[in-house]
């Protein structure tokens, strides 16, 4: 192989390879969204449950009587 098509290799190589890192990077950040997202979600459930008097056992608790 001559100079020229190894330099040109490793240079389609090398911006292959930033490529590939740049996108797992935003992978990475897309799911730490979704996460992030999501426990928030779940915390105003929570909430809205307990302000609604559901118990974690799947009802109303009993008023007595």
């Amino acid at each position: 192989m001559d100079p020229l098509s190894i330099t040109l290799a490793v240079v389609t190589f090398a911006t292959a390879l930033k490529d590939i890192i740049e996108l797992s990077q935003k992978i990475e950040q897309s799911f730490s969204k979704v996460s992030s997202t999501l426990l928030v979600t779940l915390d105003e459930l929570a909430k809205h449950l307990n302000d609604a008097g559901i118990t974690k056992h799947g009802g109303r608790p009993e008023t007595g009587g």
